[in-house]
């Protein structure tokens, strides 16, 4: 019998252990996300209600509903990558054998790594711009802005660790030709 700290043959299990804590860390965020799309409806019906019933507009709900959108397109990224639900073209990567899908992911990781270590880069300086002007939406309701980059900040830092968690997977597949 193999101990986990084995790594000639076995990961390490330190690495195994971060994977599995990012995994961890992208279901929480999932789940804070996944209510959002469900007040979200919520909040466009009750819009509407007061729109064509009332004829009392709201002035916040289309703001607040792309915010939370927002916030549940970030939050539960990492998440959609855990568990493979992204959009890819089938027609041959279904094709391929496991171990070339892994090689493929591998890949197709450095260019993935690249957007999103782009998109974090050139964030950063527009949260903190946003933090220190108390930038807002210069609308009727006028609410901060610098919240949803930070949101954004979080979220595209989680989707990274996730995908890096991913390409551990599929290197150590690659390599061992089973999982981690």
């Amino acid at each position: 019998m193999m101990s986990m700290d084995d790594t000639s043959n076995g990961p390490p299990s330190e690495l195994k252990k971060c994977v599995e804590a990012m995994d961890q860390v992208s279901k929480m965020f999932g789940w804070l996300g996944a209510p959002l799309p469900f007040l979200c409806a919520l909040m466009i019906v009750y819009e509407i209600i007061m729109r064509t019933v009332f004829n009392r507009p709201t002035v916040w709900a289309a703001e607040l509903t792309g915010m939370m959108c927002a916030t549940c397109y970030f939050f539960g990224g990492a998440w959609n990558i855990r568990i493979d639900g992204h959009v890819r073209v089938d027609i041959l990567y279904s094709r391929f054998s496991p171990r070339v899908r892994a090689g493929v992911n591998c890949l197709n990781f450095v260019l993935f790594a690249l957007y999103i270590l782009a998109m974090l880069k050139f964030i950063w300086p527009y949260i903190i711009q946003s933090v220190y002007l108390n930038e807002s939406w210069h609308s009727l309701w006028d609410p901060y802005l610098w919240p949803l980059k930070i949101i954004m900040f979080i979220g595209y830092s989680l989707i990274f660790l996730q995908g890096l968690a991913q390409v551990c997977r599929d290197f150590h597949f690659l390599l061992k030709g089973r999982g981690l």
